[in-house]
């Protein structure tokens, strides 16, 4: 199953309308991505998350932000 493949959820007569005049008939694709930053003071200033990619992938080895797609 794709994101494609999901059905649209049903909704109260009162807002099908409303619903139709500001969606298309087809879903977006464009991929999306959410990173989480997190950070903390400490007696040495504030630290901010990382983590570093690992193994056979794109950007092994570089620092990035906690994220999920």
């Amino acid at each position: 199953m794709t994101y494609s493949d999901v059905p649209f959820p049903s909704l109260p007569p009162e807002q099908e309308t409303l619903f139709a005049a500001v969606s298309s008939a087809t879903r977006h694709t464009e991929p999306l991505d959410v990173h989480l930053i997190l950070r903390r003071d400490t007696a040495d200033g504030p630290e901010v998350l990382l983590s570093r990619r690992a193994g056979p992938v794109y950007a092994a080895g570089l620092w990035h932000l906690p994220s999920v797609h």
